[in-house]
């Protein structure tokens, strides 16, 4: 069986999916505090860090852009190659296709009304693309998208393309 660590920090219940996809693939999982993102071979210098959706992804660019870009230079100086994994289910399948996205009226009324009314601008694609951009050129992450019940094998997919630069994972 091979090993892949899994961040400690992530919330098990809410991986499921991936976590049945490793083991029925026969990886053992194992839990423990990750320098940075969420999934790792030992020894490995690639680290793919998962995002829930396009949201969580633009709450990370956007509300906690100062720690998400620390974990950014984090990975840069550590010599890691992080790839940020997102999964959805909307029609974004690249970082291209992010640019033409628009948060639904109804996302963005119910995340106004959780604030309080303190919300008062919809997240677009073109600003999450430009600063993606902006990540991959400074920080060197990548960014790639799925939908969650393909999330296990792109995970895997995407830790062996880059450690082992092949994609026949």
């Amino acid at each position: 069986m091979t090993v892949l660590f899994e961040d400690s920090r992530q919330k098990p219940t809410q991986h499921i999916l991936k976590n049945e996809y490793f083991k029925a693939e026969g990886f053992t999982v194992e839990r423990t505090k990750l320098y940075v993102g969420d999934y790792m071979f030992p020894g490995g210098m690639t680290t793919v860090d998962t995002k829930a959706d396009i949201y969580e992804l633009a709450s990370n660019l956007r509300q906690q852009h100062e720690r998400f870009r620390r974990e950014c230079v984090r990975a840069r100086e550590a010599g890691y190659q992080l790839v940020v994994l997102v999964e959805n289910v909307e029609k974004v399948s690249t970082l291209y296709d992010l640019a033409d996205w628009i948060e639904p009226m109804e996302h963005f009324m119910a995340r106004k009304r959780k604030s309080g009314g303190r919300v008062k601008v919809r997240f677009t694609g073109t600003s999450l693309y430009k600063t993606c951009k902006t990540m991959s050129t400074k920080y060197g992450v990548r960014f790639e998208f799925c939908p969650p019940e393909r999330a296990g094998a792109r995970v895997i997919e995407l830790l062996k393309e880059v450690e082992y630069g092949r994609d026949d994972a």
